[in-house]
């Protein structure tokens, strides 16, 4: 009886211990995979507006500015 209670601890120990660290490294993923989720979201964004932007500055005869006629 005492053997296995002794080694019920163990093992219940050591269990703690691996789902602790696979929490804290679960939630540094979480976090960096926030992190990028958004950085590539911006990019994305902007990257879209540059083309949006590039797309028309080459019609011809666009200005972006109101003409002072």
């Amino acid at each position: 009886m005492l053997v296995i209670g002794y080694w019920l601890l163990v093992i219940g120990y050591w269990l703690l211990v691996i789902g602790y660290w696979l929490l804290v490294i679960g939630y540094w993923l979480l976090v960096i995979g926030y992190w990028l989720l958004v950085i590539g979201y911006w990019l994305l964004v902007i990257g879209y507006w540059l083309l949006v932007i590039g797309y028309l500055l080459r019609i011809p005869n666009f200005q972006f500015s109101i003409p002072n006629n």
